[in-house]
């Protein structure tokens, strides 16, 4: 066996044995809001935001989340399981959602809420301000259910009331004998609910009772369970998801891991000596991005060497190097994906890369902002004319290495003319034709370049004899040494820049560093346009992408098994640039090696 296989398998059983132990109180009563059936998201159909009335708890949990914008700390659970069990000789209340998404919970401006009512037509009120509560991810079932397949799938057959909670009062409430009534008619409910807590193995014997008072209502005074049936939105600790010892082991299975990046990090034998590469990159970098010198040595050898580590401390521009690498990559004709440990770095550089011109990121763990995108990229594919983007990429490229030009020609006018002091006489004597006013002395420059190169043979010996020939009768004296010569002519050079700056009044760029920002803003444009126009635009691109859309819009449980049919080369020419989290990457994305250019 592989030894990298077997070191995977090692992982795997570590793996299983370090993933945290399921919370069965989701959080405690002071930080639980209550929404009953009929409120919050779940039941809203595809709505993704909704209004939470005023409350001290609603103040609470919005405080709670706006204090982690960076990290998910509330969730809207579905269906909670609760009541208590005996559990090592003790009582342990529960209160379980069986299914749990994470929100986001704000004030909503009176500006805002009134211009809302005013294009719903609902009639203007004054009062306290209410809250918008907004999904911000996929709905996941509890993990105690063990097996990702089997809570993948529970998770896409999940049932709402099929649209009956939502002709409830506002209030969400109903008397229990209503209630009783009203989960009768929900067959398809009551069935999804019973086989999510079989799998949880939390439940005994018996037939499990349904309820829709508050979950705190049962936890620890109920004896046994019950499943309650409605919404809450409450904080908790936002759970890292592990890698799963099952994808490990999928791998292990694998023969083309010499196709993987995992060769470049565990080599065996010479496998190791890949690693070396040109120290300096062979061509000048032109990204989208303003970069460092730093920034741009770390593009450049990540275009040539297999690995390449970017280390250091925060805000020193890492997330902008690695965009930065994607985007050269990509304008390459490369696909790379960009994997993080939190959604909210994915996000911050996703949004890096939607600043510039060029290719969007796809998010494929975000289902919203992935299919917004997949729906950009296909309207591009269908509905956009391709336009000549190299030509303009050349001819942006020209304009800016022209203004460059212009300022370093002033520029180094200046500095030769800084280097002319010191008396000219000798040099008179040694050059004279090279300090009258008409003399082209590029020319005299070349001549005396020809004549200071040393013979090697009798033919080079006597070209050499008629290069001093030209070179003294060019500068009008006898040449006697070539290097004082070339001292002179030199020395005539700064002489003539300075009497240039001093009849000119010095240097003065001006409108030239405006111009050559601008025509650099003009070259990042084209770059980005180039790019773009490098995706496939092909009848087999267009295909992948629309396979790919309906994979995005399907349940999390089905995603992985239709991306896996996609044509994974058509695919990436379509979409060469993709961000998700290692947790959406293992759940989400085909244990495919090779599928990417860069990781």
């Amino acid at each position: 066996m592989d030894p990298r296989q077997s070191l995977l398998l090692a992982w795997a059983d570590l793996a299983a044995a370090a993933l945290p132990s399921v919370p069965l109180v989701a959080a405690p009563r002071e930080d639980f809001l209550w929404l009953g059936p009929s409120g919050g998201l779940f039941t809203q159909g595809l709505a993704r935001s909704c209004d939470l009335p005023n409350s001290a708890m609603a103040r609470r949990l919005a405080q709670l989340d706006a204090l982690a914008p960076e990290s998910h700390v509330l969730r809207e659970g579905w269906v909670f399981l609760a009541g208590t069990i005996e559990r090592d000789g003790s009582a342990q209340p529960i209160v379980l959602p069986l299914l749990s998404r994470s929100v986001r919970l704000a004030t909503n401006a009176v500006a805002r809420t009134v211009a809302r009512q005013i294009v719903t037509g609902a009639p203007v009120m004054s009062g306290p301000p209410e809250f918008r509560l907004t999904a911000d991810g996929e709905a996941e079932i509890t993990e105690l259910v063990e097996d990702p397949s089997v809570r993948g799938d529970l998770g896409d057959r999940a049932e709402f009331g099929r649209g009956a909670f939502s002709q409830m009062g506002s209030n969400g409430t109903i008397g229990a004998a209503d209630a009783a009534s009203m989960l009768r008619r929900m067959p398809a409910l009551r069935a999804w609910i019973e086989e999510v807590v079989a799998r949880t193995g939390l439940h005994g014997e018996g037939r499990l009772l349904l309820d829709t008072q508050d979950p705190w209502a049962l936890a620890g005074h109920q004896q046994g369970l019950r499943a309650v049936v409605g919404s809450a939105v409450f904080a908790t600790r936002e759970r890292q998801h592990g890698v799963a010892a099952t994808a490990l082991q999928g791998w292990a299975r694998h023969r083309d891991l010499g196709r993987s990046c995992f060769p470049l990090l565990y080599p065996v034998g010479e496998e190791g000596l890949a690693l070396e590469g040109p120290s300096e990159p062979a061509s000048e970098i032109d990204s989208p991005f303003p970069l460092s010198p730093s920034q741009e040595r770390v593009v450049g050898l990540a275009r040539m060497r297999p690995l390449t580590v970017v280390s250091g401390a925060p805000g020193t521009g890492k997330s902008h190097t690695v965009a930065a690498i994607a985007l050269d990559h990509v304008a390459r004709g490369q696909s790379v994906l960009i994997a993080t440990r939190s959604r909210f770095a994915a996000r911050a550089i996703a949004d890096l890369i939607d600043r510039v011109p060029g290719p969007n990121a796809l998010r494929f763990g975000d289902i919203i902002d992935g299919s917004s995108v997949v729906d950009e990229l296909n309207d591009q594919l269908l509905d956009r004319q391709a336009v000549d983007a190299e030509a303009a990429l050349g001819d942006a490229r020209t304009a800016r290495d022209s203004h460059r030009r212009t300022i370093a020609r002033s520029l180094q006018l200046e500095v030769d003319a800084q280097r002319a002091s010191g008396p000219i006489s000798a040099m008179r004597v040694l050059a004279p034709k090279a300090f009258e006013p008409d003399a082209d002395l590029e020319h005299l420059a070349r001549l005396a370049a020809d004549a200071s190169a040393p013979p090697s043979g009798w033919w080079q010996a006597r070209r050499h004899r008629r290069a001093i020939e030209d070179l003294a009768r060019n500068v009008g004296a006898p040449v006697s040494d070539v290097g004082a010569v070339a001292e002179a002519i030199e020395r005539a050079r700064r002489r003539r820049a300075a009497l240039l700056l001093d009849a000119d009044g010095g240097t003065v760029i001006g409108e030239g560093w405006e111009q050559l920002a601008t025509s650099e803003d003009q070259l990042h444009l084209a770059i980005g346009a180039a790019a773009r126009e490098r995706q496939d635009r092909g009848r087999k691109a267009r295909g992948a992408v629309a396979e790919l859309l309906a994979a995005l819009r399907a349940g999390r449980g089905r995603r992985r098994q239709l991306l896996a049919a996609i044509d994974a080369d058509a695919l990436t020419a379509a979409v060469p640039l993709w961000i998700g989290t290692l947790g959406d990457i293992e759940d989400l994305l085909p244990a495919r090696a090779g599928s990417f250019d860069l990781v």
